[in-house]
């Protein structure tokens, strides 16, 4: 799998040339760099920047040329050995040139390719890999990624399916059942993806890899070889909530990397885009699904950065999750546009129970063998649901106890249950 992903990872520059338009953007990080720092070597730079140390000697030899910088303690400017381990200063005229870069662009990080580049690749990779059979989504890689979890397996086929696709889902049903769990699983049914750190877009910047959201993958960080400006990561899993306004699902500038950052639909490129809590965003969900169906139809999206309107990828599985009415928060004619919708029941007795029992072990924890039939006797009486996630919140409280009186060998009792249940379930409200 390694080398099918291998093949696409673009190669190391060679020369400064072979930066193209970026090698101006290059020169202007050299500066600022220098100008925050004070003195940096060739090495520091090179592994700040991941630019080729040959490379960056290089475009020294250029700026010292101009009179931008010097090396420090150098006697005289044409004994200079533009050597890594030569450290640089810039002169006052390198300082004022840098001064008007910051000026115009504050970024300061890893060299950015171009947005050629970073669409042509990704375009070639996402191709190849929907017809490499060592990536394909199959019945078996389904079974294996969902054999974590307890009950729902008759939901394998569909959601495999749409992974396999690149096709949305809507997932619905009560609360507490795992819909954003079983979002979450879907990425790692899926490739990995190719990513560059920084695209150069009219001399902005954009912001393509975070390492909040993007994981690479150990394998490939030892490579010789191949461009440091890429990673490659796990399929990405990209999430907003009820925080949400319709303004984020466009390009913003982030004051954190001092760059332009795209938005959530194109950071999930290769992954899923999961809109939770879908209905309760604040903004209209017609405007959302208005905003969103260019992505969910063409796997394309637009943006404007720059002053430039560029096409982007978007080739990714969209889940729109809700604990609410379907006939409440959403159209007919778009519910039509979204293939796959899949009700998350609630679980069975049995699976309940073996919920329970899993976290239990989890969480380190013992029960008396009356202790879970007890509990179940408790919903049966107050003819309560069972959800997935209740298990996992009741012993949280009952290890929180056991804790607190630093009694954590001692086996769960129904007077621990009673006292969980009690706080968790307000009294004469079921849910």
């Amino acid at each position: 799998m390694i080398q099918d992903v291998l093949q696409h990872l673009p190669k190391s520059p060679k020369d400064p040339q072979d930066l193209g338009r970026t090698l101006d953007t290059l020169e202007e990080l050299l500066l600022k760099s220098l100008y925050l720092t004070g003195e940096m070597s060739g090495n520091q730079l090179s592994k700040s920047l991941k630019i080729s140390v040959p490379i960056i000697n290089k475009v020294l030899k250029l700026l010292a040329d101009e009179e931008l910088l010097t090396v420090v303690g150098a006697a005289t400017k044409s004994g200079i050995d533009l050597g890594g381990d030569f450290t640089y200063a810039l002169y006052a005229k390198g300082i004022e040139k840098a001064k008007n870069v910051l000026d115009r662009n504050q970024y300061l990080g890893v060299a950015p390719v171009t947005f050629e580049e970073y669409q042509n690749v990704t375009r070639e990779y996402m191709k190849a890999t929907a017809t490499n059979p060592e990536f394909r989504v199959t019945p078996e890689k389904v079974k294996e990624v969902f054999s974590r979890r307890i009950g729902y397996q008759e939901l394998n086929h569909v959601i495999g399916q749409a992974a396999a696709s690149r096709q949305s889902i809507f997932l619905y049903g009560g609360a507490g059942n795992g819909k954003t769990d079983l979002s979450f699983q879907i990425v790692h049914l899926l490739p990995p993806i190719l990513l560059p750190y920084a695209v150069e877009v009219n001399k902005q910047i954009l912001k393509v890899f975070d390492e909040s959201i993007q994981t690479p993958l150990a394998e490939y960080q030892t490579l010789r070889g191949y461009d440091p400006r890429w990673q490659v990561c796990q399929a990405p899993m990209v999430t907003v909530g009820g925080e949400m306004v319709l303004s984020d699902l466009d390009v913003k500038y982030d004051d954190k990397f001092k760059a332009f950052r795209p938005p959530p639909q194109v950071l999930a490129n290769g992954g899923v885009f999961l809109i939770d809590d879908f209905g309760r965003q604040q903004c209209r969900t017609d405007e959302i699904f208005n905003r969103l169906i260019v992505p969910l139809e063409n796997h394309i999206d637009f943006m404007v950065v720059a002053g430039s309107r560029l096409t982007v990828m978007t080739d990714e599985v969209i889940i729109f999750s809700s604990n609410l009415s379907l006939k409440d928060i959403m159209d007919p004619a778009f519910l039509r546009r979204i293939p796959y919708k899949v009700v998350m029941r609630d679980p069975t007795m049995d699976e309940y129970a073996a919920i329970w029992n899993l976290v239990l072990g989890r969480m380190n924890l013992k029960d008396k063998p009356d202790v879970l039939p007890y509990l179940l006797s408790k919903y049966s009486g107050d003819q309560r649901p069972f959800k997935a996630s209740q298990p996992r919140d009741l012993l949280r409280l009952v290890r929180n106890k056991l804790y607190y009186y630093n009694a954590m060998e001692r086996p769960i009792s129904r007077e621990d249950i009673d006292e969980a249940y009690a706080t968790y379930f307000p009294k004469d409200i079921v849910y």
